[in-house]
Parts: structure tokens; C-alpha cells; sequence
């Protein structure tokens, strides 16, 4: 019983200590600093604090919950009294959360702006551009999205007349949309009224037809397919620019093919709710009777010509790269270049398995003694990427360091389509995204089978974002700037599709739109490395600058190599900078972005724009970028983005001491700058942070990897 109750002596007397030591602790700690809040143009922000992990910020007694620092207050603004705090919550045992912030009390003004009039409902057939007519007095447009599935409420916002809200939207989800104008001269003016409510459908593409072999009778060729729930009619194409619509699930199609081979794609048209449907494999029609009408036979493949008789590598190569780039199912060729079979087997093999952009395959090659090769093709890789993000990424982008490079005079209209890529020479018809960059990069124009195919949908896109960044004064080496500034800032690298793609089969993950084109433009910038780098060829393509994407292997730390390495895609660029000859450089979108904690202890990432990856060397980035497969196109040649770079007409952006760096805080804040990156080689980060308070105060953030700075008014 005596040592029993010792026991509880002694753990009574531990916990009495153990609560006096965390007395202690947070009596040494403290409490979180109060937040201090001020208002700019409809965004309320507040001063960033090491240990706090979110705060509740609080308008008009509605309380939302967020890492940020900013909040748009727009959406939220009512007539008359308005009121603001904000309280800061703890991320550690031994400090308290703050108190909420003093009142924030200002009242809108009694002068109400007019209700935006005109609108025009956003549809498939205008990318979902929802648009009204201009307000007098009104700095910008608030858009409220309300699904009507679960009735949430998304809100966008845009300074001009006109929004594109297909991020927004889940296929097959319906939505009431409406807009209210808003004045950055809120104590004159109050918000107008919503419009009413506009109601529309996102549409869901229908399914894409299985199509049978084609079949001869006498002299005619017909095509059939399994019918498509929710078609009214279809279309076949071919390769060579044929078309027919036709309301049955067959067809007689002889009429398309004026040639010996003939490969030919079938589209569901749909009505209604529905989208018309991807285009399905390549069926394949061989009419030749000879070898000498395969030689006779000429096919392209992005501005190569080649023919069915394959007489060297670069020949069979086409062959190969035709058949999965245009995902036909059945091919057939000689190989005349090899001696024996065997040999002739390994080099097919080796260039389908050389194709990057394809892996879930299922491969049968015949051939018979005249050495003429069948090539057969069953693809698990789907054509048309129909999942979205995989949910809510866990890194969000720093909105408060915008890009700086995208233009602002001599404006682009809203119609215009006068791109460079029509100076192109050679075409190639595509239909899916993946055809389209890679025609784009093998210096074609594309050419649409038709006007709903997906490539057709994120190329007008692509247009949209070059209208609102580039001008025609421009030079080439802007244009990459302004386009690499709009993908770095747009896009949120998706680490959900990251972990899947570990455990997942390349026929699962093929189904995600962020490896493509259309996790960039259609999901709301959710992408990995393959869709950013994909969608830099498009956006680069069109301004007739030559740009291909990079496979690889990536990872930090040094010496990258196949043995530690994850696979990564960035690009390479060919551009005149200045007075110098056009140069192969690289860009990686995708590690440009600064990632650090949103606040210390905190497993949300914020991603933070900067040119760390901007127009490099191979050499620079050979410590922790691996290419697989090197090719002639080194990029060898220096550019220096800090150096070239300038503040003024006497600074650039290297601080090489204080008194630099001091010149560059001066010239920053005698222009209203709110950020600015630099490089230094003899500062250390606790210098820099002392001179950046010195100067601006505590609400300047700053971040830094190595040598290189970004600081920006949080």
C-alpha cells in the first residue's frame, strides 16, 4: 500500500512539474501578436506571424478559415456598416492564439453603381466566357458561380467585361452564374445588385465509337461502329482531310479514300447536354496489291514525307511514330535496310518503346516471308484525358508576387488571331492535345479535323492567355518571359496525381488531365510537370518560337542520374536575346516555383514565382536535372536573367553588398513596388532580412534559396 502511494506521490508531483514547466514555457513564449489590419482595393491583409498556423478572418460576422494573409473582401461587401478582424491561431503548445484584431469599421458609400447589363451566358461553343456590358465607375466585377448540385458558391473576379469560368466548372454540373460591379472607391460608391441569376450546363462529352475493320464488297469500302448513346449523327475523317457526316452507325466510304492506304477516325456528334466526342483510333484501309504500291505511297508525319517501304532508320521511325501518334490500330510496311528478321523485329520494338508520349500498349507484329511487317496496336492510353484534379492540392500559389513582364501597351484586341504560327509552311492534322503539341514542336501548324475536337478547344484557349500577355511589339525573348511568368504563376503542381502516379498503371494515370494540356487550361492550373511543359510548346508554338518539351529525370541534391532520380518533363527554347544569334535555352516551369511553409510547422506549401529556372544552361542545372536521352540541341549559352534584368537605367539585380542592396530596397519603394527578386553571392539571410525590414517593415516576407532572393509586402 506505502509503495502505491508513492508512486502517485511521485507522478502527482511529475505532472505538478510538468504543468509548471509549461507555465513556464508559454509564460516565456506568450501569446501571438494581434493581427493588424489594413484594406487596399477590396483586399484586406494583415501582417504574417512565424507561428501561426491559419487565421480566422471575420466580415460582417461570416468567419472564414485560411493560411493566407489576403482576403478579397468583394464578394462579401454589403451596403452600409462593414466590419473586419481577424485572429491569428497558434501552431505550438506554448504560445496562445492572438485576439481578434480591433474593428475594422468603414461603411459604403450611398451611391449605387449601375447593374451590369447584357450578359451573355457562358457555353461550350465560347469556351465559357461569361461577358456584359462595361459599368461607369466600376474598378471591377465580382462573378458568383453557384452549382446547383450541392448549391455551393464559387466566386471569380475580373477588371475587364468578361471571364472564363471553365475552371471553375465540373463536366455535367449546372450552375447559376451572375455578376455585380464594384468600385475601389467603396466610401463613394456601393456595390450594384447581381444580376439575375443565368442558368447553363457544363457539358459532358458523349462516349467515343468502338469502330469495326473496314470491309470490301465489290468495288465500294464500308466503315461501321457500335452506336453512341445520346449521338444524333457522326463523322468520319481521314488523314488526308476527307470528311462525311452521316446519321447511321455505318458507311459507305469509299469516296474518302484517294489513296492506296487511307487511315480513318470516327467522331460522335452530340446535342443537348452532351459534348461531341473524341475521335476514335485509326482504322486503316490498304489497297495496294504490291510492293511497289507501298513504296508508291507517300504519308507525312509532322512535315516528313516518308512511304510503306521503310529503306533506313529515319524511315521505319515515321512509320513507328505515325502509328502511335495518330493511335492507329493496324499497319502494314517492308523493311528493306535490315538483314534478317530478328533484326528487323528489335528495330520496331525499339522505336515504339523510343515514343515517350504513349506506354499502356499492346503490341502484335506478324510478317511473312516478303519481309512485309503487320503491325497491330491496342491501346490502354486513352486519347482524351476526362478526370480532374485529384482533389484539393495541398500547395497553393503565393498570389502576392505577380508576374512583371506581360504587356501593357499597344494591346492585342479580344478578337485577335493573327498568330505567327499561321507563317508556318508545313500542317498536320490533330485531334487530341497531346497531337497538337507535338505537331506544334515539330514546326507545323495544326490543322482540326473539326471544331469540337479536343485540341481545337484548349488551342483557342491557349489564344485567350497569349491575347491577354503578349503584344505585337514584343520581341521573342519577352514573349517567352511574359509566357513563362503566366505558367509558373498559374499553375499549382498537383503532388495528389504525384503520389497516385506511383502506385497507379499508366492506363489509369493516362486518364488524368493534369499530364496534358488540359490540367493547365481546363482544371484551374492543377497539373504535373508533363502538362506545364506541354502547354509551354503550345503557348510558345503559337508565337512561332521553337519549343519542345524535355524528358527526364529530376531531384534534389547533385549528380541526378537514372539510379535516384524521378521522372520529370521540362523544355528547351531557341530565341535571340539582344544582339546575339538564336540560342538553345532551357526553362522549367515547374521548379521555378519557390516552395516554402505557408507559416512555420504547417503542412500547407505555397508556391512563390521565380526566374530560377528561367533561360539556363544544361550545365546549370545538371546537379539535379537528368536528360535521358541528350540531344544535339545543348543549351550552352550564359544568359543572365539578374544581370539583364534592370531597376532603372544603372541597376540591375545582383546585390553584391549592402550598399547594392540598399540602391535596389530605395528604388523599390520610390516606385510602390510591392516585390522584388535579386541574386547575392556575399550576403548572408539574416543581413538581407535586417536591411528588408529596415526598409519596408515587418510586413515584407522574405524567401530564399541559395543566393537568390524574393521579398514581397505580405
Amino acid at each position: 500500500m506505502r509503495c502505491i502511494l508513492e508512486n502517485r506521490i511521485k507522478y502527482f508531483t511529475f505532472a505538478m512539474c510538468l504543468m509548471a514547466t509549461l507555465f513556464c514555457f508559454s509564460g516565456c513564449f506568450g501569446t501571438l501578436v494581434t493581427p493588424l489590419v489594413s484594406i487596399n482595393e477590396c483586399v484586406a491583409s494583415w501582417d504574417s506571424q512565424n507561428n501561426a498556423s491559419s487565421y480566422d478572418f471575420v466580415i460582417n460576422d461570416v468567419t472564414f478559415n485560411t493560411t493566407k494573409t489576403s482576403f478579397d473582401i468583394a464578394p462579401y461587401l454589403t451596403t452600409g456598416r462593414q466590419s473586419i478582424k481577424v485572429k491569428a491561431y497558434s501552431n505550438s503548445i506554448f504560445i496562445s492564439d492572438s485576439e481578434y484584431s480591433t474593428e475594422n469599421v468603414f461603411y459604403i458609400g450611398n451611391t449605387l453603381l449601375s447593374t451590369p447589363t447584357n450578359t451573355l451566358a457562358p457555353t461550350e461553343d465560347n469556351l465559357y466566357v461569361f461577358s456584359w456590358d462595361n459599368v461607369i465607375n466600376a474598378d471591377t466585377y465580382v462573378i458568383k458561380i453557384q452549382s446547383l448540385e450541392d448549391n455551393s458558391i464559387t466566386y471569380a473576379s475580373s477588371e475587364s467585361n468578361s471571364v472564363s469560368i471553365k475552371r471553375y466548372l465540373t463536366l455535367g454540373g449546372s450552375y447559376n452564374v451572375s455578376v455585380r460591379a464594384v468600385s475601389y472607391d467603396y466610401t463613394i460608391y456601393a456595390p450594384s445588385e447581381y444580376t439575375d441569376a443565368t442558368e447553363f450546363v457544363c457539358y459532358v462529352p458523349v462516349d467515343t465509337p468502338v469502330v469495326n475493320n473496314i470491309t470490301k464488297s465489290v468495288s465500294s469500302y464500308y466503315l461501321s461502329w457500335g452506336a453512341v448513346d445520346n449521338a444524333t449523327s457522326y463523322r468520319v475523317t481521314t488523314l488526308n482531310g476527307n470528311s462525311m457526316v452521316v446519321n447511321s452507325t455505318s458507311a459507305n466510304i469509299t469516296g474518302l479514300l484517294n489513296s492506296n492506304t487511307t487511315f480513318v477516325f470516327v467522331q460522335a456528334i452530340a446535342s443537348g447536354y452532351n459534348l461531341d466526342s473524341a475521335y476514335s483510333n485509326g482504322v486503316s484501309c490498304f489497297k495496294q496489291t504490291s510492293k511497289q504500291e507501298y513504296a508508291d505511297t507517300t504519308l507525312n508525319f509532322v512535315g516528313q514525307n516518308f512511304d510503306l517501304v521503310a529503306n533506313d532508320t529515319d524511315e521505319l521511325k515515321s512509320i513507328t511514330y505515325y502509328t502511335l501518334l495518330y493511335r492507329i490500330e493496324s499497319i502494314q510496311f517492308y523493311i528493306d535496310y535490315l538483314n534478317t528478321n530478328t533484326e528487323k523485329m528489335n528495330a520496331i520494338y525499339h522505336y515504339l518503346g523510343e515514343y515517350n508520349e504513349i506506354k499502356s500498349i499492346n503490341i502484335s507484329i506478324t510478317y511473312n516471308t516478303s519481309s512485309m511487317f503487320t503491325l497491330k496496336v491496342s491501346y490502354g492510353h486513352i486519347s482524351t484525358p476526362n478526370l480532374s484534379a485529384t482533389g484539393n492540392c495541398t500547395t497553393i500559389q503565393n498570389e502576392e508576387v505577380v508576374p512583371s513582364s506581360y504587356a501593357t501597351t499597344n494591346l492585342r484586341s479580344s478578337t485577335f488571331d493573327d498568330f505567327a504560327i499561321e507563317d508556318r509552311t508545313l500542317s498536320a492534322e490533330v485531334f487530341t492535345s497531346d497531337q497538337l503539341y507535338y505537331v506544334i514542336q515539330n514546326g507545323c501548324k495544326p490543322v482540326f479535323a473539326s471544331s469540337s475536337c479536343p485540341a481545337k478547344v484548349v488551342y483557342d484557349l491557349a489564344k485567350q492567355v497569349l491575347i491577354s500577355i503578349i503584344s505585337n511589339d514584343m520581341n521573342d525573348y519577352q514573349k517567352v518571359c511574359a509566357i513563362f511568368e503566366w505558367l509558373t504563376y498559374n499553375t499549382t503542381y498537383d503532388h495528389n496525381l504525384l503520389t497516385l502516379s506511383q502506385t497507379a498503371s499508366s492506363a489509369t494515370l493516362s486518364q488524368y488531365r493534369g499530364f496534358y494540356i488540359e490540367g493547365v487550361l481546363l482544371d484551374n492550373g492543377q497539373a504535373v510537370c508533363d502538362g506545364i511543359a506541354k502547354t509551354f510548346v503550345l503557348l510558345c508554338g503559337l508565337e512561332n518560337i521553337d519549343c519542345y518539351k524535355v524528358s527526364g529525370l529530376a531531384g534534389e541534391g547533385v549528380n541526378i542520374n537514372p539510379a535516384n532520380g524521378s521522372s520529370h518533363a521540362w523544355n528547351k527554347v531557341k530565341i535571340a536575346i539582344g544582339e546575339e544569334a538564336e540560342q538553345w535555352y532551357t526553362v522549367d516551369c515547374t521548379w521555378a516555383d519557390f516552395l516554402s511553409t505557408a507559416n512555420s510547422g504547417s503542412t500547407n506549401y505555397v508556391e512563390t514565382l521565380s526566374h530560377s529556372y528561367f533561360l539556363v544552361t544544361d550545365a546549370e542545372i545538371s546537379g539535379d536535372h537528368f536528360e535521358q536521352e541528350p540531344d544535339t540541341n545543348e543549351s550552352v549559352t550564359d544568359f543572365d536573367y539578374f544581370g539583364f534584368t534592370q531597376l532603372g537605367t544603372s541597376l540591375d539585380l545582383y546585390a553584391t553588398n549592402l550598399t547594392d542592396l540598399q540602391l535596389m530596397l530605395s528604388y523599390a519603394n520610390d516606385h510602390n513596388m510591392t516585390q522584388l527578386e535579386f541574386m547575392t553571392n556575399n550576403l548572408s539571410a539574416d543581413a538581407v532580412r535586417t536591411l528588408v525590414n529596415n526598409t519596408f517593415g515587418a510586413s515584407w516576407r522574405v524567401l530564399y534559396i541559395g543566393n537568390q532572393y524574393v521579398i514581397y509586402e505580405s
